[in-house]
Formats: C-alpha cells, structure tokens, sequence
C-alpha cells in the first residue's frame, strides 16, 4: 500500500505544543497556540484519521477551533477530531508554570513537577496519565502522585526516527491510538550512483587538471564529497556601490551574514535511490555520518528531483539522474551553511580530518547507506557565470553570460549583452539556435558555478515591469514575464538586472537584454480528431483543424497574430510528433510537403473544393489531405522505424511566424491531437452468402474457361491445370487482394491428417517464414481483375493424383471437410494496424464437386416411362425424360446435347455442352429386365447436331413393370456420382 509520511516540524510543534503535553508558558505561533486550546476525542474521527492514514495521505497542517482539532492531508481534505468531556466542555490544555505547578486549563492545581522547564526544555514524564485516567505529577522522591483530575486530550510521542503516535484521551481516561510514520522511519533502503557529480567548471577542470588545494594537486575520485568554506566580507564593487553600500542595503531574501563569518558549501551532488519509492524525501534531512555514528558538521542535504522531468531513463541513467514521480530517485545537495569566525577554525578542521573516513549518507538518524562516501577539502570556486535555461522545447539550450560582462557591441551597436546573442567571447553576432523568451513562462537564473552563489537578486525598470508585467520570485530566482504588449511590432525587449552576492561577500550587478520571441502564449486546447482514412476516391481522405479554437484562446492577442502573420505556404511549419510536448518526431524529415504523406494548405471553408488562402481575414481551416500511396512508401523504407500506425494518438504541431516586415519571428503554435483510423481487416470480408452452409463456405470446383496464369516478366500462360482447384475470390463480393493466407494447422480434420496434409496453394505462393523458399499452404489472396487466380487443391499423391479422390472416383481424405483460412494483413492502405485482431480474418471452406453433390432424376413426376413396344425395339430417353441437377439443382443434359465437335465413338467431355460433364452413362437394371443401355452421341441434321439420347433394349413384358436404371455421371474432375433412375415399362396393349 502506498503512504505518505508527516513532516518532522510539524510533529516537533506537536510534540511541545498540543493538549496533554507538557510546555512552559511561552507564547508560540498562532496555528500552535489553536491547537493548545481545545482537543476533542470522537471514534468516528479517529477511525477517519487512521483510514486517511492508510489511505495514503500526510499530514500537512494542524488547526484548532473551539473544541475541535483539524488535521489537514497532503491531498487537501481535513479531518475534525472532537473530544467529549463529561460536562460537555472543551478538553483540557495541562501546561507547567514558571514555578513548576501544573496548570490545567489556565488554574494551577496545587500540584508540582520536580522542575521547572525552560522556554526550550520539555521532560517528558513530569505528569502522565495514571491507571485511573487521571493526571500524576511526578513528585521530588520520584514518585507520581494522582491529582484525582480526570485526563481528557491528546500527547504526541515518538521521534523523526521511530515515528510518531497520536493518543487520544476521553474524559473517562479511555484512550485511542493512530500511528503514523515519519519519512524517514519508513525507508528500507538507500542506494547511492555510482559517481558523485561536481557542480560547474570544478568537475572538468578536476578532471583536466587535477584541482588545486594549497598549492597541492588532488585528484578528485569518483565518490569524492569536496567541501570548501569561504571567509565572507560584504563588498560592493564598483557596478553597485552607488545602490548598495552596506549590508542592510542588500534587496534579496536571505540575511547577510556578519563579516568574518564562513560559508560552507559543496559543488557535489549525491544520486540516491529510496526505497519505498513514495518515500518524500523532499521533507527528509540527509547527514553525512561516519562509522561512529558522527554527523559531518556544518553539513545538511536536501533532496530535490530532476527539474526537467523528462522521459523514462536507461540503465546509466538511473544510477546518474533523479527525478520525482514516485519512482525512487533523487539528488541531494548541501544547502550553504553559515559559520560563525570563532567558530571556523575547529569547524574546518573537522572537515580536513574528516579526509581519513568513510562516510554513509544518513537519512535523518533513521536510516543510512553503505559507508562509500570519501570526503576531500577544497578551495572555493569563484562565481563567474551566470545562465538562463529555456523551458519545454528549448530545453536542451541556455542563455549564458558572465557576471559584470554587460556592455558589448554587436553588428555596430554597443550596449548590454541580448538574449538572442551567441556565448561570448566568441561573439559574432545573433544566434537562432538560442532560447527565446515567452510570456507567462517561469525563468530560472542560474550560476554555473551554484555552490559560490550565497544570493540573488531579481529586477527591472519600472516602467519595464508595468509594460511587460514583470514579476519575481526571489527565493526561486525566477522571473515571468506577464504579456507582451506590443502589437504593431516585434520582437520587444527588455533590461533584465541581475545583483549576486558570492559566498566571500562580493557584490555585483549584471545587466543584460531579454528579447521576447514573437511568439504569442495562448495555449488552444484541441480536442482529438478522428479521422478515417478509408476513402474510395483518395481526393476525399481530408480533415480539417478550424482555427476558430486557436483565434478563441489568443484573446486578447488576436489582434497582433492579425496584424504580423504570415499565411504564405513557405511561412507556416507543419510537424508531427507522437507526444503532447512535442519532444518526439514521428520523422526525422518533415511529413508534410506536396510529395509526402500530408499536403496542407489554409482555407476559409472546410471543403474540398476551398481554394488555398494566405489572406488571414479568411483563414479558418487547415485542410490536410492524407496520401496513403505515401503512407505506404514511408512505411515500406526500412530506415523509417518510427510506422505511422492507427488507432495511435498523434499531435500535428502548426507553427505560425510573423512576415519578414515584422521580424520573421515565430508567432504562436497550436498542437492538434489526431488518430486515424480505417476498418478492421476482417470487415473488409465479405463472403457470398449463397456459398455459405453452417457457416462453412462451400467451395464447388468451377472450370475457369480462359483464366492464365501471371508468371512474372509479362509471362502468361493458360491455367489448365483446374483439377479440382478453387478460386478463393470467386466466393467473396469483396476482400482485400493482398493480403496474406494460409492453411491453417491446429486440428486433425479427418485421420490423423492435418489440413496442410490435404490442401494447398496451386498458385501465387509466398515465402511467409522467411526462410527463402514459398510455402505451399501460404499465398496472396489474390486480385480481383487480374488475369490470374489464387488455386486452393487437394495434395497431390506420389503419382500426383489428387488425394481427394479415390481409385473409383469417390470422394477421400479431406473432400467435404471443413477447414480453415487464416488472412492476415498488417496494415490498411499503409497505416499498421495496432489493435489486437485487426490485422486478422479467419473463414472455413470445405472443397466440394458442383456435380457429385446433385443428382439424376426424371424431367417430370417420379419415373419415366416408355411404351413396351418400343422397349423391345429400342426405346429412347430424351432430355425431355431425364436431367442432371447439380448441388444448387441446377440442370445440365445428361444425355449427350453437344452442339459442335463431337468426337469419338465412346462417350467423353465432347458429347456434352457443360463443361463440368466428362460422361454419362446408363446400365441396366439389376433385375434384368434390360438388356442393354447405352448413351447415343448428338448426330448432325442438315448442319446441325440434333441431341442425342439413351437406348434402352428389353425383352417384352407381360405386365407393366418399374426398376431402377442405374446413371453413372463422371464429372470433369473425375468425381463419379452414382445415381439411379425410375424407369416405367408399360405393358403393350396393342391387339387386345
């Protein structure tokens, strides 16, 4: 469970200052004083101040009113404790007069301690709850005494160390209890990196030339903690002697200490891992303590997170950098420590000393590191520059200058060194590379040299703070700067004036020019733009960002964008990122651009057919047309590893700059949030329903008269090859031709054989393993309008006979078994899919004979008849008798009906019209009374061929008779369906 950890202070001010503790008669402050009054005692309240507790939360502050107390959490809410008294009056304050007496609620009882405390001396146990719930005063022979006074408020004990605890107490001397950690208490462990960093020019000129210490070389090793101390002697120079005088003239926060004094500091910082990792150790002080367990004194560390809270870090990283968010890092650095001169000499001798030790970083006496620190003396730096960081996408730059080096001259002008001036001494002139400064940003001044600053102080002109806004946070060194006024022309500047006291006490001020950027602060809040990218006609695939939001958050400053931007299409910058900051491009080369990915343009309506604009009176959309051909060559480079994918947030970063009249300056930017999105792959399936029985597609084998097959090169050559082959598109009204399938393998689909054992790919085969050959059970799906098919089969024998078929023309092995497809595509158009399943489509088809799955049945009614007579002679079944029906009772002539070139004198594919007929024949029945039947080819009448028919011969019967005439129908792939026919022989009645 996560916690949070009550401060150290406020749990002293509780300590000596809360109802039921023990204090002198001292005023303290106001929240203290609130607090002494009155305490009350309620269970409910105490059970919501433990589940605060757990829950997460500290303690921020402390109040009283009346008779109740309010604990403040570190999220904001309170928690009121009300204590009951049996008269129904506030709890008791107990204090301890001047004279040792025990005073409850402001009378004394008559009872003494066997002290008296000092203003800052409390001993805890002079009075205590007795086992009857009232006060006992410790008396001169050591013993309590009971005062008979019920008890009835609440005592804080416990340390930083161990922690603290709550007791409440009721009028009836009953008592509750909440525990509460403090920071330090709870850590578990603390890890420090693996090299301690030096502030400013000390590290490198250590590491270059070793440092000088009394004329002596060091070297400075890894775990080195250096310490310096400075003697201090307030001294103005001359660029402020006519302001500052003396010391009670400085304008900076912090107290100029007496001349003669010492100020210690370190340019080292301490990386330190915290575990837990919600462990605050902002409210933690840190020693540095020796094996006898010796604070370093003057020494305190403080921690701080990384200031720029950048991404995640890598592994060196970690060990190098800290940063806050709860996952445990952090830097520490010693705050400058004031020593008084007759103080020094013993001071600093501990420091030298302190060279022979190993040191652990101790996190206020509760916890420490390994002992790993090494401590080295050194002489101070001196405090010689000074620097300026930018803030969010300038944060990889600075504006530096050194202290007093104000007045330069640059391109003829002489005058204070400007922002937007490259680092002296090498000064040639302006520099776009550096920061720019906007509105309503925090500024932070900085001394390179951090640890020989004792303070700063921050300000401007009057009459500058009134135009540009100015304010100052002299405790941060911060300056922000409020608005930007100038509306007619930019860029606009300002004296920024910079006083430091160093830590040997000299005093100087620095001048330099803040150039404001052009660039207008009004944050547009975009909302997320969904954006479909599947259009039929590429032309329509737009969408549109309406300026409208940004000209609503300019405000005020509207008017200036009007009056200085510039709308040519070489003056606005498009990018693209994917994050909000805009830290991360997607590319390293611009997206946007007539032959790229987006084409955008300014428009005054959000149509298609709106003219592109640079008149800013009509500028209210941003049309942005996405190329998927270009989506798909980006994509398809390999050296583009960032894939532009759906379903993925990105932000558009449009950036607007003045005309050249007006500086050329960037002016404002807006970041449009935007994913795209396209159908799933499996929607864009469509199988034909009249195929589809229980959700199989049955896939009947169809000749594909005229189909070739693309062999690459412009070679084509005729698929004749169409055995019992399938054409996957021919069962789908739409799919998506490029796409990738491939037989799927997981079950056993009929003997122990697997699909890939009973099917595969004929044609367009691919190498989808990667391995440099193409598989037989994966190919394309194929592309509807080309002139070839993606064949699915049955496997080929040893012989290369087809295994769905036996010997006698029966269907085997996996004919008329369902088995499945699995399709997979990556990407729509380009764009790579993102979400789980959308680059899949699955589908089972079962391969089936059109022909063996119909029958042979009589034209009308249930039999045929023929006349006895003619049986004897001869009798002919015609199409007008008999008819095949295939799988969807479709009829075909089962006797011979070819039109045209009719060979051969035994029936073959050339006696029929349908393709999908190799033969037909007729036999007798089994009870005999047929004796033959045969198939009779169509003859040529008069230029014509008339269809044939089936004679059948019979000895003549003696009664009307009907059997069953057997029809074998051999279809062109070999399958042979077995069927029977009713055939009536009626009797001849001629002569009766």
């Amino acid at each position: 469970m996560r916690k949070k950890y009550l401060s150290a202070l406020l749990f002293g001010a509780l300590l000596f200052a809360s109802a039921g503790t023990f204090t002198s008669c001292k005023d303290y402050d106001d929240d203290i004083n609130g607090l002494r009054t009155e305490i009350t005692d309620l269970k409910s309240a105490i059970t919501e101040l433990q589940n605060a507790v757990q829950k997460g939360k500290y303690v921020t502050a402390v109040s009283g009113n009346g008779n109740v107390i309010t604990f403040t959490f570190s999220d904001g809410s309170t928690t009121p404790i009300t204590v009951e008294t049996e008269s129904g009056e506030a709890s008791q304050t107990v204090t301890i007069g001047e004279d040792g007496e025990v005073i409850i609620n402001g009378e004394g009882t008559g009872y003494y301690t066997t002290k008296t405390p000092t203003e800052a001396e409390v001993e805890v146990g002079l009075v205590k709850k007795g086992a009857n719930g009232t006060w006992e005063v410790l008396g001169e022979d050591g013993e309590y005494t009971d005062t008979k006074i019920p008890v009835s408020g609440v005592t804080v004990s416990g340390s930083e160390a161990e922690g603290y605890t709550f007791t409440i107490v009721n009028a009836n001397g009953e008592s509750q209890t909440v525990k509460l950690p403090s920071a330090a208490s709870a850590i578990t462990e603390l890890t420090l990196g693996d090299k301690l960093k030096q502030n400013g020019t000390l590290f490198s000129s250590a590491i270059e030339k070793k440092f000088e210490y009394n004329n002596a070389a060091i070297t400075i090793d890894a775990n080195d903690f250096l310490i310096s101390h400075e003697k201090f002697t307030f001294t103005p120079t001359n660029s402020v002697k006519d302001e500052i005088k003396s010391a009670s003239d400085w304008m900076g926060n912090k107290t100029i200490p007496a001349n003669g004094s010492y100020i210690y500091s370190s340019p080292t910082s301490v990386d330190l891992r915290i575990d837990p990792v919600d462990v605050p150790a902002e409210n933690i002080q840190f020693y540095l303590t020796n094996t006898k367990n010796e604070n370093l004194n003057p020494v305190v560390l403080n921690a701080v997170g990384d200031p720029n809270g950048d991404g995640p870090m890598d592994a060196n990283q970690a060990n190098g950098r800290a940063t806050v968010a709860g996952n445990g890092l952090w830097v520490l650095s010693m705050a400058n420590q004031t020593v008084a001169g007759n103080q020094n000499e013993a001071t600093w001798k501990a420091v030298t000393d302190a060279g022979s030790a190993v040191f652990a970083v101790n996190a206020n006496n509760a916890f420490r590191s390994k002992y790993e620190l090494n401590v080295k003396a050194i002489d101070p730096q001196d405090l010689t520059d000074l620097y300026i960081k930018g803030e969010s996408e300038d944060d990889d730059k600075t504006f530096d200058f050194k202290i007093e080096e104000a007045q330069v001259t640059v391109d003829g002008v002489t005058g204070p060194y400007k922002s937007d001036y490259e680092w002296l001494p090498t000064l040639t002139g302006k520099d776009d590379q550096n920061i720019t400064f906007k509105t309503n940003k925090a500024y932070k001044v900085e001394a390179v040299e951090a640890s020989a600053l004792y303070d700063m102080y921050l300000t401007a002109d009057k009459s500058d703070c009134d135009v540009y806004g100015l304010s100052f946070d002299q405790d941060k060194h911060t300056f922000t700067i409020g608005k930007n006024p100038d509306v007619s022309s930019i860029p606009a500047e300002f004296d920024l004036m910079i006083y430091t006291v160093s830590n040997k006490g000299e005093v100087k001020k620095t001048v330099v020019t803040i150039v404001l950027n052009s660039e207008i602060s009004a944050a547009a809040e975009y909302s997320l733009i969904d954006h479909n990218v599947n259009y039929a006609d590429p032309t329509d695939n737009l969408f549109y960002i309406d300026l409208a939001t940004m000209k609503t958050a300019l405000g005020d400053n509207l008017n200036q964008w009007m009056q200085n931007v510039d709308l040519a299409a070489n003056a606005i910058t498009y990018e693209f990122f994917t994050d909000e900051d805009c830290k991360k491009a997607v590319s390293s080369t611009s997206l946007f651009g007539a032959n790229n990915v987006f084409k955008a343009d300014i428009v005054a309506k959000n149509t298609k057919d709106a003219g592109a604009t640079a008149d800013r009176n009509n500028a209210n959309y941003i049309r942005i047309l996405v190329d998927n051909d270009d989506v798909k060559t980006y994509n398809d480079n390999a050296s583009n590893t960032n894939k532009l994918q759906l379903d993925k947030t990105y932000y558009v970063k449009v950036s607007f700059q003045a005309t050249a009249a007006n500086g050329a300056g960037k002016l404002n930017s807006i970041v449009v949030p935007v994913e795209f999105h396209a159908p799933a792959l499996a929607d864009l399936f469509t199988v034909k329903q009249g195929y589809v029985e229980d959700n199989v597609i049955n896939a009947y084998f169809y000749k594909a008269a005229g189909v070739t097959i693309d062999e690459g090169n412009g070679v084509k050559t005729p698929y004749t090859d169409d055995y019992t082959s399938v054409d996957l598109t021919f069962f789908f009204s739409q799919y998506v031709s490029d796409a990738q399938v491939v037989i799927n393998n997981d079950e056993v689909i009929v003997d122990n054989k697997r699909a890939r054992d009973l099917f595969y790919f004929k044609t367009n085969n691919i190498d989808i393993d990667g391995n440099g050959t193409e598989e037989a059970y994966a190919a394309t799906f194929g592309e509807k309008g080309k002139d070839y098919i993606t064949a699915l089969d049955f496997t080929l024998d040893n012989n290369n006979n087809s295994t769905g078929i036996d010997k006698n023309g029966q269907p085997a092995n996996g004919y008329g078994k369902a088995f499945t497809l699995d399709v997979t595509k990556d990407n729509f158009e380009g764009w790579k899919y993102t979400q789980d399943g959308d680059n899949e489509y699955s589908f089972q088809m079962r391969l089936l004979s059109p022909i063996y799955e119909g029958e042979v049945r009589p034209v009308e009614g249930n039999t045929i008849t023929i006349n006895g007579n003619d049986f004897v002679k001869g009798a002919h079944i015609t199409n007008e008798d008999i008819m095949g029906y295939d799988y969807n009772d479709n009829d075909y002539s089962v006797v011979p009906d070819a039109t045209e070139g009719v060979n051969g004198n035994e029936p073959n594919a050339t006696w029929y019209e349908n393709p999908q007929i190799e033969s037909v024949i007729p036999s007798v029945d089994k009870d005999g009374y047929m004796n033959t039947a045969e198939a009779v080819k169509a003859t040529m009448v008069e230029d014509e061929y008339v269809p044939g028919y089936f004679l059948i011969r019979g000895n003549a019967v003696s009664n009307t008779v009907t059997v069953d005439m057997p029809v074998t129908v051999t279809d062109a792939w070999g399958y042979k369906l077995n069927d029977s026919v009713s055939v009536t022989i009626v009797r001849n009645t001629t002569g009766e």
